[in-house]
C-alpha cells in the first residue's frame, strides 16, 4: 500500500488514528533511561576494576586484569552512547510525526468536502450547479496533493532519523575468557606465577561478602564462582538476581546475555525471548531493534523472519498501543499474548519488559511473580533467583526475607534450610550466627544448642508401717524347678593388648534400714513339701591368655559396707506349722580347667583397697 496513490480519506484518517506521538516519547524515555543504566554499569565496573587493581589486587596480573577488562568499560560507554542517540532520534521521529500532523488535511474537512459534493450531484438536475462541482473537486485535488506532499514529507524525515541510527557494537564475546586474556597480557616472565595465581583463586573459597555458596563472589547471597552482584545462582555473572553465567545485567534466565530480564542467551538489550537479540521486547534468533517476532529482522514490529524496516502501528489481532506484535496487548513494544505495558514479551504481564509470564512488575523472566527482575517463579519482591519467595535477592526458594540461599528460611542471609533469623549455616536453627543443626540462640556451633532443660528432683518418700491381717493359706504344692545346661563358650584374649593406667571410683553403698516385722497371732501353716532343686553340670572352658599383654597401674576403690540394722523379730505365741519335707540339694561337679598364663606379661603397680565391715 503506498501513501502516494491513497485518497486523502485514506491518508488523513491513517495518520490522525492511533494513540499519536505519546508511544514514541514513552520510546525515547525509556532509551534514555536505558543510556543511563548502561552509564552507571560503565561506571560501576570502571570504578570496581580499578578499586581492584589499586586496592586488593597489585602487581603484573593487577594490570593485566584491567587492561583485559578496559575493553568492556569502553563497550559499555559506547553502548550507553549509542543509546542516547537512539533517543535524541526518537524524539526527532516525533517532531517528524507532529510536523506531519500539522500539515495534514483534518479528516472532517474531507468528508465535508465530500459531502457536499455528493448535495450537488444530487440536486445538479439542469445542470446548473457544474461551475460548483468543479470547485469541490478543485479543493478535493488539492487536499490529495497536501497529503500526498506531507506524507512524502514525513517518509523523507522518517528515513532520515532511521538511517542516522547507528547499529549497536557487537557485544564482547568470551567473557568466560577473561583469565586467558590476562595471561595473554602478561610479559612471559609472570605467566607462570600469574596462572598459579589465577588456578588458586579459582580453587579457593574466599567470598566477599555474606551468605555465599562458593569462591570468588563480591557481594551477598550468590551461589556459584566469581559473581559480582547479589543472589546470582551460576558463574562469572557481573549484576544481581541472573540464573545462568557470564551474565552483564540483572535478571536474566540463561547464559551471556548483556542487558536486564533476558530469557535466553547471547542477547544484548532488555526483556529479550531467544538468543542472539540486539534491542527490546524481541521474540526470537538473531534479531536487532524493537518487538520483533521471527528470526534475523533488523527494524520495529516486524513479524516474520529476514526483515527490514519498520512493521505496521501494530502487527497481530486486537492490539491497542504502538507497535505490538503479538495478541490482545495494550502498551507499546509488547511481542506477546495479553500484556498490559510496555516492552513484553511474554504473555499476561502486566508492568515493563517482562520476558515470562502472568508478571507484575518490570523485567521478571520468570513467571507468576510480583516485583522486579525475578529470574524464578511466584516471588513477591526483587532480584529472586528461585521460586516462592517473599522479599529480594533470594537464590533459594519458599523464603520470607532476603538473601537466602537455602529455602524454607525465614530470615536474612541464611544459606541452609529451616532457620529462623539471620546468618545461620546448618539447618533448623532458631536465632543469629549458629552453625549447626537445630540450635536456639546466637553463636552456637554443633547441634541441638541452647534448648531449654530443666531437672525434676523428687524428694524422699517415707512409706508409713504396713499392718498384715490374718491370712489362711491353704495346702498347696510346688513344682520341682529344673535348670537346664549351662555351656560358657571359650573365651580368647588377642595378642599385643596395652591396657592404660586407670583409676576405679570408690563404691559407696547407702544404709539399708530394715523396719521391726511383727508377725501376727494365730497363725496355722498347714503341712507342704518344698521341691527338689537340681542344679547342672557347669563347664568353665579354658582362658588363654596370649602374650605381650602390659596393664598399667591402677587404683581400685575402696568399698565400704553401711551399717545393717537388724531389728528383733517377735514371733507370737499360738502358731501353728504343719508337717513338712526339705528336699535335698544336689550339687554337680564343677571342673575348672587349667589356666596358663604365657610369659611377657607386664601388670602395673596396683593398690587393693581395704574392705571395711561395719560393726
Amino acid at each position: 500500500m503506498n501513501f502516494s496513490v491513497l485518497p486523502p480519506e485514506i491518508n488523513s484518517a491513517l495518520i490522525f488514528a492511533g494513540a499519536g506521538p505519546e508511544p514514541m516519547l514513552r520510546a525515547a524515555a525509556a532509551w534514555d533511561g536505558l543510556a543511563t543504566e548502561l552509564a552507571s554499569a560503565a561506571a560501576s565496573f570502571g570504578s570496581l576494576t580499578a578499586g581492584l587493581a589499586g586496592q586488593w589486587w597489585r602487581g603484573p596480573s593487577s594490570v593485566a586484569m584491567a587492561a583485559a577488562a578496559a575493553p568492556y568499560t569502553d563497550w559499555l560507554v559506547t553502548a550507553a552512547a549509542l543509546a542516547e542517540r537512539a533517543a535524541t532520534q526518537a524524539g526527532a521521529l516525533v517532531a517528524e510525526f507532529e510536523a506531519v500532523q500539522a500539515a495534514m488535511v483534518r479528516p472532517a474537512l474531507v468528508a465535508a468536502n465530500r459531502a457536499d459534493l455528493v448535495s450537488l450531484v444530487m440536486s445538479n438536475l439542469f445542470g446548473q450547479n457544474a461551475p460548483a462541482i468543479a470547485a469541490i473537486e478543485a479543493a478535493y485535488e488539492e487536499m490529495w496533493a497536501l497529503d500526498v506532499s506531507a506524507m512524502a514529507a514525513y517518509h523523507a524525515g522518517a528515513s532520515a532519523v532511521a538511517s542516522a541510527l547507528a547499529p549497536f557494537v557487537s557485544p564482547l564475546q568470551n567473557l568466560s575468557g577473561l583469565p586467558a586474556g590476562v595471561l595473554g597480557a602478561l610479559g612471559s616472565g609472570v605467566r607462570t606465577e600469574a596462572a598459579a595465581a589465577i588456578a588458586a583463586a579459582q580453587a579457593t573459597t574466599l567470598n566477599l561478602g555474606l551468605a555465599n555458596v562458593g569462591g570468588g563472589n563480591v557481594g551477598n547471597a550468590n551461589n556459584g564462582l566469581g559473581n559480582i552482584g547479589s543472589g546470582n545462582l551460576g558463574n562469572y555473572n557481573f549484576g544481581s538476581g541472573n540464573l545462568g553465567s557470564a551474565n552483564v545485567g540483572s535478571a536474566n534466565l540463561g547464559s551471556n546475555n548483556i542487558g536486564i530480564g533476558n530469557a535466553g542467551g547471547n542477547n544484548l538489550g532488555w526483556a529479550n525471548v531467544g538468543s542472539f537479540n540486539t534491542g527490546l521486547a524481541n521474540a526470537g534468533f538473531g534479531n536487532f531493534g524493537f518487538a520483533n517476532i521471527g528470526n534475523n529482522n533488523i527494524g520495529i514490529g516486524l513479524s516474520g523472519d529476514n526483515q527490514i524496516g519498520i512493521g505496521g502501528l501494530n502487527a497481530g489481532v486486537g492490539n491497542f498501543g504502538l507497535f505490538n506484535s503479538g495478541t490482545g496487548n495494550v502498551g507499546f513494544f509488547n511481542t506477546g499474548t495479553g500484556n498490559f505495558g510496555i516492552g513484553n514479551s511474554g504473555n499476561f504481564n502486566t508492568g515493563l519488559f517482562n520476558s515470562g509470564q502472568a508478571n507484575t512488575g518490570f523485567l521478571s523472566a520468570g513467571s507468576f511473580n510480583t516485583g522486579m527482575l525475578n529470574v524464578g517463579n511466584a516471588n513477591t519482591g526483587s532480584f529472586n533467583v528461585g521460586s516462592y519467595n517473599m522479599g529480594d535477592f533470594n537464590p533459594g526458594s519458599s523464603n520470607t526475607g532476603a538473601l537466602n540461599i537455602g529455602s524454607v528460611n525465614t530470615g536474612f542471609l541464611n544459606t541452609g534450610n529451616i532457620n529462623t533469623g539471620a546468618f545461620n549455616i546448618g539447618h533448623m536453627n532458631n536465632g543469629l550466627f549458629n552453625t549447626g543443626d537445630m540450635n536456639n540462640g546466637v553463636f552456637y556451633r554443633g547441634v541441638g544448642q541452647g534448648n531449654l532443660s530443666f531437672a525434676i528432683t523428687t524428694p524422699d518418700l517415707t512409706l508409713p508401717p504396713l499392718q498384715i491381717p490374718g491370712i489362711s493359706v491353704p495346702a498347696f504344692s510346688l513344682p520341682a524347678i529344673t535348670l537346664p545346661p549351662l555351656s560358657l563358650p571359650a573365651a580368647s584374649t588377642p595378642d599385643n593388648v596395652t591396657v592404660g593406667a586407670f583409676s576405679l571410683p570408690g563404691l559407696t553403698l547407702p544404709p539399708l534400714n530394715i523396719p521391726a516385722a511383727t508377725t501376727p497371732a494365730n497363725i496355722t501353716v498347714g503341712a507342704f513339701n518344698l521341691p527338689g532343686i537340681t542344679l547342672p553340670a557347669l563347664n568353665i572352658p579354658a582362658a588363654t591368655t596370649p602374650a605381650n599383654i602390659t596393664v598399667g597401674a591402677f587404683n581400685l576403690p575402696g568399698i565400704t559396707l553401711p551399717a545393717l540394722n537388724i531389728p528383733a523379730a517377735t514371733t507370737p505365741a499360738n502358731i501353728t506349722v504343719g508337717a513338712f519335707n526339705l528336699p535335698g540339694i544336689t550339687l554337680p561337679a564343677l571342673n575348672i580347667p587349667a589356666a596358663t598364663t604365657p610369659a611377657n606379661i607386664t601388670v602395673g603397680a596396683f593398690n587393693l583397697p581395704g574392705i571395711t565391715l561395719p560393726h
